[in-house]
């Protein structure tokens, strides 16, 4: 179940990322625009994936990864409601990249990290091959996706499907119990 929601949510970051220059490009029509909505989603991305991996080791993984995925699909739904009613600005878009780098850099390492709670040691590696070959793949079919979406609805429509598809992650990951061998004491 684990991999499952984070196989969807990887989906819906690659999602995220051609939806949301798309729309940068709609609004501004600057290839600046773009460069600052990047950089402002992968700044906090890269310093908060250091306290996300303090966070992973020090707090529950299952429950970080909850409040992540959660908190992605909260500030894109704002988004995608906020450009259906046609009130999306430019800001609007540079905050939700802060925001959503910031909760991205405690949702990697926790997944990471929460692997050995849930497979034997020896599945370990067959484990971790899986989550990686998962990630590489939704990678490639996640802005796949997000193109699609752009083309048959538009951004705030993608946008959408994005959030649905945190929230259909947290529902997974909801459904998981870590064994008591890994709980702490």
């Amino acid at each position: 179940m684990v991999w499952i929601g984070q196989t969807i949510s990887n989906l819906g970051d690659g999602i995220f990322t051609i939806a949301l220059a798309w729309q940068v490009l709609l609004m501004t029509h600057s290839g600046t625009a773009m460069g600052i909505v990047l950089i402002a989603s992968m700044v906090p991305r890269l310093v908060f994936v250091l306290i996300g991996g303090v966070a992973a080791d020090r707090l529950p993984r299952r429950l970080i990864i909850l409040w992540s995925d959660g908190g992605r699909g909260v500030v894109v739904l704002l988004i995608s409601i906020l450009g259906f009613a046609g009130l999306l600005q430019f800001w609007q878009l540079v905050l939700e990249s802060l925001l959503f780098g910031v909760v991205d850099g405690f949702f990697n390492p926790a997944i990471m990290a929460i692997t050995p709670d849930l497979v034997e040691k020896e599945d370990l590696a067959s484990a971790n091959a899986l989550v990686s070959f998962s990630g590489n793949i939704a990678q490639l079919i996640g802005p796949l996706v997000g193109a699609g979406l752009i083309a048959l609805i538009n951004p705030m429509g993608a946008f959408l499907v994005n959030a649905v598809s945190f929230f259909v992650s947290v529902a997974f990951i909801l459904s998981v119990r870590l064994p008591e061998r890994h709980m702490k004491k």
